[in-house]
């Protein structure tokens, strides 16, 4: 059945297949070169512009790579004979049931606009940032500068073939690399002290890269691409990486730079400057897009430290070891944890764990002054008023990691006490 939007299309001369799970804007790049037209005439010509904002840009990722609509599907396939699934297996459909839940949570209210935004609120609220693409020059060079839409997952960390890690920024001008990018050079543009603006021109083929020996992180990072790739077991593939999310922000908010010890010298680097950077901020509030979209050096060393957890033999006894859950009272870590996941951005995470790590997740979200049962991990046993004094008062002007509605987990006199103290020192 034809619409008003692919009566008019024809079907192209030159048919340009996608790659292996190419992105969608990588396909029009190639189906611009083979035209010797641009990206943006591509998409007019393969029948996905009309579909777009009036502003007609495909550079707009909010209204392209997230979804496609069924009539954007209809006219990429009149136009270049792909099938419906082809068409959205170049978008973040593609990952819905692995890297992203199978069904996203309905949309907030604040983005009803169109299905496309609904979509990117909710990619950003599974720590994915979409508009970052995170290169492997060798890669781009065997395929003309054609790349797949998962080099857009921060889980893409690595090139286990290349044995090198990702880039992410570019060198020579020092910008983030965006999957508009033409796959082939930099483009993106800055000022000079003059006020004029330049574009880099560097070749994004040839970039130098830093070279991965740690067989861990490759083989965790080849473990991750099957999981993407094949799709043989959906759900094994989205449990692993909804618990590699939630540990990841265990590592990020609790880790310190020993944890990252085996790693590559340059991840641990990454990671120790992180940490020194995290700990000078009150109360180590990360700094939002630095939690969701870090480079791929610090992203290796905090999955690293994740997979440790969520691979172990006793994911609990794991992330003991890293954070002390079974210490009373609990240690600041595990408080700058709990606050992290009652951030709006990452409160995903541990509704989203498995129950592989049900008593971990439990034991990270107890208040600081609950004591855990060695038998069972997740659940708590009482707690005496007389414990609170085996721990001086704070210094003044300490900032108390506990709210009101938190004190409700506890025995009733200790929580008065508990309070009292608070609103004293607070005084």
């Amino acid at each position: 059945m034809e619409t008003a939007q692919t009566g008019h299309l024809r079907r192209l001369a030159l048919g340009t297949v996608p790659l292996a799970g190419e992105s969608l804007i990588s396909w029009l790049g190639a189906v611009g070169r083979d035209h010797g037209i641009g990206r943006e005439a591509a998409a007019r010509i393969t029948g996905i512009t009309p579909a777009l904002s009036p502003s007609g840009s495909v550079l707009n990722m909010r209204d392209l790579v997230f979804c496609l609509s069924d009539q954007q599907v209809a006219a990429v396939g009149k136009t270049t004979d792909l099938s419906a699934q082809a068409a959205h297996d170049m978008t973040w459909q593609r990952f819905l049931g692995t890297a992203l839940p199978r069904q996203l949570p309905a949309p907030e209210k604040w983005y009803r606009a169109a299905p496309q935004q609904d979509m990117r609120h909710q990619i950003r609220l599974h720590g994915v940032s979409t508009e970052t693409l995170r290169i492997c020059p060798p890669c781009l060079e065997e395929t003309g500068g054609r790349w797949p839409l998962s080099w857009s997952l921060p889980w893409a960390f690595a090139c286990p073939r290349h044995r090198c890690y990702r880039l992410d920024h570019c060198p020579e001008c020092g910008q983030p690399l965006l999957c508009t990018s033409s796959g082939i050079q930099c483009g993106r543009r800055s000022g000079n002290p003059d006020g004029t603006r330049q574009v880099c021109t560097a070749d994004l083929r040839r970039l130098p890269t830093v070279a991965a020996e740690d067989q861990e992180l490759l083989d965790l990072q080849q473990h991750l691409f099957d999981h993407l790739e094949s799709g043989a077991d959906r759900r094994a593939a989205r449990a692993d990486f909804a618990d590699l999310w939630a540990m990841f922000c265990v590592a990020v908010f609790a880790g310190h730079p020993d944890h990252a010890e085996g790693a590559d010298k340059p991840v641990q680097k990454a990671f120790t400057e992180f940490c020194a950077s995290r700990d000078s901020q009150l109360d180590r509030r990360v700094w939002m897009s630095q939690s969701r979209s870090p480079t791929p050096l610090l992203f290796a060393a905090a999955v690293r430290i994740a997979a440790s957890i969520v691979f172990a033999e006793d994911p609990f006894d794991a992330a003991d070891a890293l954070c002390s859950l079974r210490a009373f009272p609990r240690p600041d870590e595990v408080s700058y944890v709990r606050r992290a996941w009652a951030n709006h951005h990452l409160q995903r995470a541990p509704q989203h764990a498995t129950r592989r790590l049900k008593d971990v997740i439990t034991a990270l979200q107890a208040p600081p002054y609950t004591k855990l049962s060695e038998s069972l991990p997740h659940r708590f046993v009482g707690v005496d008023t007389e414990a609170l004094e085996q721990y001086p008062p704070p210094p003044p002007g300490t900032r108390y990691l506990i709210t009101p509605d938190e004190l409700a987990y506890l025995d009733p006199e200790l929580a008065q006490a508990i309070w009292a103290r608070f609103a004293a020192q607070a005084r």
